[in-house]
């Protein structure tokens, strides 16, 4: 028998017996997120890529909503090659 038949055999029999002893109930939050916006600028000047973005969350009728903002820069310094900032 070829030793990559064996291998992919056993690793697959190893992972179908390991997955018997996880839990399969997974949690749920008590929190459910009622609305989430987001809006996004990026731009493209030569080299330059300018990105904005903000985003929204409102959690639950009784709690403020969550505003984030991220901004970043990409320069091109090469076709396959980028520096940024955050």
């Amino acid at each position: 028998m070829n030793i990559k038949k064996i291998i992919i055999f056993t690793t697959l029999l190893v992972t179908t017996t390991l997955s018997v002893f996880a839990d399969h109930i997974p949690e749920t939050s008590t929190q459910v997120i009622q609305y989430q916006g987001r809006f996004t600028v990026i731009g493209d000047i030569n080299n330059w890529n300018p990105y904005l973005e903000v985003l929204e969350n409102i959690e639950s009728s009784f709690q403020p909503p969550y505003y984030h903002l991220l901004t970043r820069s990409h320069y091109r310094l090469h076709k396959n090659l980028k520096i940024g900032a955050f």
